[in-house]
């Protein structure tokens, strides 16, 4: 179980690529097609040196707090470290930060990915380059997840 969530710590584990080291865009995703993994990839430069896709990822955050996995860690020793210093409990944050965006983070988040997710990694001299891509089948999705963060 714990490895159908391996993709959502990745991404929540790293940090964040300078602005300057964002990946070149491959185009509009208005061009191209949408429904497989393969043109997910396609969506990647040929440089990518680590791909990772999360397919099941929208229906893993739609369950919140309660996804199985995330709510095993959350009560076992290892989440009562991650929480040790902690200011607040995760549904307060959660909370929180519903009151901030205006709309509960995880359905947000679900809505955006709902037709995909991918990460892609590529090295360069610069250091790290890294690509997130959130595919929504409906296009107001991702608006909806810029408006709440800015």
């Amino acid at each position: 179980m714990l490895s159908t969530i391996a993709p959502l710590a990745l991404i929540l584990a790293s940090p964040p690529p300078s602005p300057g080291a964002a990946l070149p865009s491959p185009g509009p995703l208005a061009e191209h097609s949408r429904g497989s993994a393969d043109e997910l990839a396609e969506l990647f430069p040929t440089r990518t040196l680590v791909y990772v896709e999360a397919p099941g990822l929208s229906g893993l955050l739609a369950q919140g707090l309660e996804q199985p996995a995330l709510r095993s860690i959350l009560d076992s020793e290892l989440g009562a470290l991650l929480l040790a210093d902690a200011e607040a409990s995760p549904e307060e944050l959660l909370a929180h930060g519903e009151e901030l965006l205006g709309a509960e983070p995880f359905g947000l988040l679900s809505a955006a990915c709902d037709d995909g997710a991918a990460l892609g990694l590529s090295f360069k001299a610069g250091g790290l380059a890294a690509a997130l891509l959130l595919r929504a089948s409906d296009e107001d999705a991702h608006d909806d997840v810029l408006d709440a963060a800015s």
